[in-house]
């Protein structure tokens, strides 16, 4: 019997070093808020639920600046990827974003393929974690805005929204940690991006293929939103 007690405090142990106090899915934390998607507690990249993470382009799996670079004003960009988020580097249009070469649902913005959701391939939640893990539509945001309670607040340095179940408490963080355009970082550092965040979804904007979907919180609102396809934005991923 001593060696199972050993194994058994062992394995408390391990579990207090990790700290895993959620269930997970190929390796990531996630939240069951009631909902019809469970949301994981940490933004694509990101070891923390404070933590931005890495930033992506709608419709792009890989980041534009190499690794360790997300919160670094002069980053490293990786070849092809100069001009940083902007439509030069953008791999689905012509450089310019006035043509697009897939997710297009109108006519005038490119040869119609009437993709208005990622495909897996090109979900950056998908693609980096696996499994079942994707963005959430604009439809799980707002379902995670109406039946949720959202309290402005900070934890581990940012600030964000604590998103809460109104009955069993079990919440997620959403740090406000601003975006990417160009080769610049709009955040918390520039006074005019502080308390500010946006998160992509997985949709296309109807009708307007130059931008898709987005979920907007400031410290008086959290709501939809839409934004260019080439902007670098936060991704906190879902499954089912």
């Amino acid at each position: 019997m001593k060696p199972r007690f050993i194994l058994l405090g062992l394995t408390a142990l391990l579990a207090i070093a990790c700290n895993k106090t959620n269930p997970e899915h190929q390796g990531h934390e996630y939240v069951d808020l009631g909902l019809s998607v469970k949301w994981a507690t940490c933004n694509v990249g990101a070891a923390k639920p404070e933590e931005a993470g890495d930033y992506f382009a709608w419709g792009e799996a890989e980041t534009y600046y190499k690794d360790g670079y997300a919160l670094v004003e002069d980053a490293i960009w990786k070849a092809g990827k100069g001009a940083g988020y902007n439509w030069e580097s953008y791999r689905w249009s012509d450089n310019k974003g006035n043509v697009f070469h897939k997710y297009v649902t109108d006519g005038k913005y490119g040869t119609v393929d009437n993709k208005s959701v990622l495909e897996p391939a090109d979900d950056a939640a998908h693609a980096n974690w696996g499994g079942k893990w994707r963005m959430p539509t604009v439809k799980e945001w707002q379902e995670l805005r109406d039946n949720c309670s959202w309290t402005w607040t900070s934890q581990g340095g940012s600030t964000g929204y604590l998103v809460a179940n109104k009955i069993t408490g079990k919440s997620i963080f959403l740090p406000a940690v601003g975006h990417r355009f160009s080769t610049q970082i709009y955040d918390g550092r520039n006074p005019d991006y502080t308390d500010y965040g946006k998160y992509w979804t997985s949709n296309l904007l109807e009708g307007q293929n130059y931008f898709a979907d987005c979920w907007d919180i400031t410290p008086d609102n959290s709501s939809y939103g839409n934004l260019s396809r080439n902007i670098g934005l936060p991704i906190r991923p879902v499954i089912k």
